[in-house]
């Protein structure tokens, strides 16, 4: 049975608010992460175990690119199976979509997220 469980890294405070309420109305269970080095380890201690990640680009520590590149790491070398993953910006241009194609992500998002784009990605 596949987890019903999104994992959000994300550091604004009303952004996570945003996207948690548009996750939770999809019948989904939110679990936020402040920053891309928090995100990854949630990751790591669940070993995958999330349906989808939504990944901001611009994050302290550790931004998204470099979290999603460490988790499809971790991904191969846990042996699972690999998540889909989206990053999450107001920067939605074709060098930023390409960005996050390079970095492991399947693609880009752009904020501020819309429940009916997040529904069909499901």
């Amino acid at each position: 049975m596949q987890s019903s469980q999104i994992l959000i890294a994300e550091d604004d405070a009303f952004s996570q608010m945003a996207v948690k309420m548009i996750v939770t109305s999809l019948k989904r269970e939110p679990i936020i992460a402040p920053d891309g080095e928090a995100a990854l380890k949630v990751y790591k201690d669940r070993q995958g175990g999330f349906s989808f990640i939504l990944m901001d680009l611009h994050m302290p520590k550790l931004d998204g690119f470099e979290a999603a590149k460490k988790i499809r790491e971790a991904e191969k070398l846990f042996g699972l199976h690999p998540i889909k993953m989206f990053g999450l910006s107001a920067d939605h241009d074709d060098f930023t979509r390409k960005k996050c194609l390079d970095s492991g992500m399947n693609g880009l998002i752009a904020k501020p997220l819309k429940k009916d784009v997040l529904s069909q990605l499901l």
